[in-house]
């Protein structure tokens, strides 16, 4: 676009109309876009593929090691494809005057705090700095342990050392009687490798500083050293590189840059069908923030400029609400230690130090990041001559004593930490008005237009009442306006793409003309409407529950007897007073369970219930809710639980549900992180609505694969339409015979090369309507990992849980309308009718008859056979 273009469009000067701040402006890359001479998108220099394929390090010596330094977070940081076309969007936004990203509603940073948060690096510490006055040929024979070779390709460039020769130092296993000068020799090649795959890339994309070693030099006590900063630093000096005119490249952390742009700019990511399959969570283990946005969905050869239009477009019609000034408040107590240790430092004023750079962190300019008011900043100096500084010609140089001063500075950042009033900011604030005319306003003519035109429509908006049709007419074109451009997932039927969802909800298009706050838009009348019903089946299941039949021992004795005995065509087999009690106790539990998240029941509750936390609610909307609660003090335990509705009919909620054997038809295998269903089977069918199954699942390092072998109990009461699914987890130690369990062990194979969870639990199944039903789902379980935090499960409860819901509903609409559904209930009567099941129950008494009473054309009972027949 020319820009004579540009000069016909009424009020579309691109800014800065106050020129103090943007003094770089001309050699910005802003300038030529806005002049038609857009050189297209930034190749993002990154190791992110090698990094995620990487064999994971697994021998203990080195991994504390590698904890001991603070790098744990790197340890167990999720890698990602690189999205180019968001980087570029956004480095055309970065100003290395302010170090700062300047969106419409004001400026924006990734902070010390950013860094903690998404990569659990310590930012409180040391300054990384130190000499490159080094012979590098000496350091790696005395520090890695080998003598770098120089042939075609050489191993040691100047002061970088190619990645694959650190990573060949490690290919083999320690062996296991190695001294300490073998471990940390090993060591050092992984963690040097580790840096360089991800908060230290440069542009060659495949080699890494060698002056990091003499952080590592001494491991058997090392130095806390403040990483975050020197990540940051860094990173700061690659998007201030690559914000000038002539670039075409960027390295630094930029899985940092989209970790933050997805938590920030919730609206930025794109939008899929598909959630996560439930635990899909990533590495068990502690981890940084950046585990919540991992489902978030990339693809590697899509075309990056037409994405970032897309993005470019997106901010450029941002709206107020769009911006999550505070995304991770929710998540902060529930971190591990090592992710929020330096939040005395997040604010601090400083320059950061990493050897011969020298960055300067500007949080006072982003304040509402930490939940202040911002005022006019004051002016800063980003300074150029520091920004002209690198590593080419500076063979040996002294850092330390270079940049002496900015040490200094940097050593007193707890007497720097900025200080502001704590609130929202005010609609009509001044800081708005002195932004706007300091800020380059429009990147490109495309979005000046789509800008004045919208701003054209909130005018008009203003002159008519609410409600009015030209209100309303002006409001769907404000609304059609902010949907285009959505930036598409990956094709969801695209074979072998990673199933994901985005890690925050789109925020919905709200029409406004107030400024910025941090407060959240009201919901619409759908959304209430929703709530009111999803309220009202939470309520009546809570009713039902709370019924006497459901509390006297004597009425559910009954109703488990009936169970067993109009669930089997041999009335004798397994059936006993024993076995009658235990499922009735298990029963009885289970309700108990059930009934602990209802206030108005909390004063019934058993012992063994109120030894528990108090549940806390985690997600709660429309369609679905979930809560976590610790388990009694002392134990391993952990509750789960997730209800809501789906559109089906109870049979078909069963059949998904229940079956073990179609876990993997519904559950997609995701490959970052690992969490795959690797085999389901049924073991033993004892009894209609009775049976014994056994999934398996592979998890990510350093954790053995799972495996629970589950025991499915349904019993049945018609007075509500309620269906109780028991599902409840056979131990190793459990002896099990026909007198006191109902059923023998022989199917159940030992447990080889995989640990077995436990977990006691079920769910309850309501029709609400003949094609809607309601569950309440609820697991208390020990997943043996001792040294997991309860914080980690409560992290899993409410990010992924609910997901996994999600997903569930979308298959169960699926399986509502599938041919595969519609053989089985067209044949299941018939196949039922000649293992002489059906006859033998429809003989029974006038009260077996009561149990086949019609429920969406056919028996709901029958419905419920499904589970051991499909």
């Amino acid at each position: 676009m020319a820009a004579a273009n540009a000069g016909q469009i009424n009020h579309a000067d691109p800014g800065p109309i106050d020129r103090s701040v943007l003094t770089q402006q001309p050699n910005h890359r802003s300038e030529v876009i806005w002049n038609g001479q857009d050189s297209g998108s930034l190749t993002c220099r990154s190791r992110n593929e090698e990094f995620s394929n990487r064999e994971p390090m697994v021998d203990d010596r080195v991994v504390d090691i590698i904890k001991a330094v603070g790098l744990e977070g790197l340890l167990r940081l999720p890698g990602r494809e690189i999205d180019h076309g968001l980087i570029t969007a956004l480095v055309e936004r970065w100003r290395p005057e302010t170090h700062t990203f300047h969106m419409p509603y004001g400026e924006v940073t990734i902070t010390l705090q950013d860094v903690e948060v998404l990569l659990g690096l310590p930012v409180d510490g040391e300054a990384i700095t130190g000499s490159t006055e080094k012979i590098w040929v000496t350091v790696c024979q005395e520090f890695l342990g080998f003598q770098p070779v120089n042939n075609e390709r050489k191993q040691l460039d100047g002061q970088r050392i190619l990645i694959k020769r650190l990573l060949e130092q490690v290919t083999d296993a320690l062996p296991p009687n190695a001294d300490e000068d073998q471990v940390h020799k090993y060591a050092r090649c992984y963690i040097l490798a580790l840096l360089g795959d991800t908060i230290f890339v440069d542009k060659s994309g495949d080699r890494v500083h060698l002056m990091w070693v003499q952080q590592l030099e001494d491991l058997r006590n090392p130095r806390r050293y403040s990483w975050g900063s020197a990540c940051l630093a860094w990173l700061y000096r690659e998007l201030c590189r690559a914000s000038d005119k002539k670039a075409s490249q960027i390295g630094g952390c930029l899985l940092l840059v989209q970790y933050w742009a997805r938590a920030r700019f919730p609206y930025l990511c794109p939008a899929v069908e598909r959630g996560p399959p439930v635990g899909a969570y990533g590495p068990p283990v502690c981890g940084p923030l950046s585990l919540k946005w991992v489902w978030v969905p990339s693809k590697k050869n899509r075309p990056a400029h037409i994405f970032r239009d897309r993005y470019r477009q997106q901010i450029a019609s941002m709206l107020p609400g769009q911006v999550v000034w505070q995304p991770y408040e929710a998540d902060l107590e529930d971190l591990p230690l090592w992710c929020v240790a330096g939040r005395a430092v997040w604010t601090a004023t400083v320059p950061l130090v990493c050897f011969h750079l020298v960055e300067l962190h500007t949080p006072d300019r982003v304040v509402r990041q930490f939940g202040l008011i911002q005022e006019i900043p004051r002016d800063v100096d980003t300074n150029i001559v520091l920004h002209r500084i690198d590593l080419r010609g500076k063979v040996g140089v002294n850092w330390m004593q270079r940049h002496a001063m900015h040490i200094i500075e940097w050593g007193n950042r707890l007497q720097r930490r900025c200080e502001a009033v704590l609130g929202d900011m005010p609609a009509h604030h001044e800081y708005f008005d002195w932004f706007k005319r300091i800020t380059r306003r429009f990147i490109d003519v495309p979005g000046a237009r789509l800008i004045i035109m919208i701003e054209g429509y909130v005018r008009l908006l203003r002159r008519h009442p609410v409600g009015t049709e030209d209100h309303n007419d002006i409001t769907d074109v404000l609304k059609a306006v902010q949907e285009i451009g959505r930036v598409q997932p990956p094709d969801p039927e695209a074979p072998n793409e990673e199933a994901a969802t985005p890690a925050a909800a789109a925020t919905p298009i709200v029409c406004t003309t107030e400024s910025p706050s941090t407060s959240t838009a009201p919901a619409g009348h759908a959304k209430m409407e929703k709530e009111s019903k999803i309220t009202q089946y939470r309520e009546r299941l809570d009713k039902t529950l709370a019924s006497p039949d459901l509390k006297n021992g004597e009425r559910l004795k009954t109703l488990v007897k009936d169970q067993l005995l109009h669930s089997t065509k041999d009335e004798t087999k397994g059936l006993n007073e024993k076995v009658i009690e235990k499922r009735t106790a298990e029963v009885s539990n289970f309700l108990d369970m059930l009934r602990s998240t209802s206030v108005n029941d909390n004063e019934g509750l058993k012992a063994s219930e109120k030894s528990h936390a108090e549940w806390k609610l985690k997600q709660d909307n429309e369609e679905y809710r979930v809560l976590y609660r610790e388990g009694p003090q002392g134990t391993p335990f952990h509750s789960l639980l997730v209800e809501g509705y789906v559109e089906g009919p109870v049979d078909v909620c069963l059949c998904i549900s229940c079956e073990s054997s179609l876990y993997k038809k519904w559950w997609p295998q995701s490959t970052i992180p690992t969490f795959k269903i690797i085999s389901c089977k049924c073991l033993q069918r004892v009894r209609i609505g009775e049976q014994i199954s056994l999934v398996r699942m592979k998890l990510s390092w350093p954790l053995s694969s799972r495996e629970a072998v589950v025991h499915y109990f349904l019993v049945e009461d018609f007075q509500d339409d309620l269906i109780i699914v028991l599902l409840n987890t056979i131990s190793d130690s459990e002896d099990i015979d026909m007198v006191t369990h109902g059923f023998t062990g022989e199917a159940i194979p030992e447990a080889e090369d995989v640990v077995r969870i436990d977990v006691v639990g079920g769910y309850a199944l309501q029709k609400v309507t003949p094609e809607r039903s309601y569950f309440r789902t609820i697991a208390t379980m020990d997943i043996k990992l001792d040294f997991v935090p309860p914080s980690l499960i409560n992290f899993i409860s409410r990010q992924l849980i609910g997901n996994g819901f999600r997903l569930y509903q979308k298959r169960d609409q699926v399986g509502v309308q599938s041919m595969e559904m519609l053989k089985v209930r067209a044949s299941l009567e018939e196949r039922l009718k000649q293992e002489g099941i059906l006859s033998s129950r429809a003989s029974k008494s006038d009260k077996a008859q009561k149990r086949l009473k019609p429920v969406n054309g056919y028996c709901l009972s029958l419905s419920s056979l499904v589970l051991a027949y499909f």
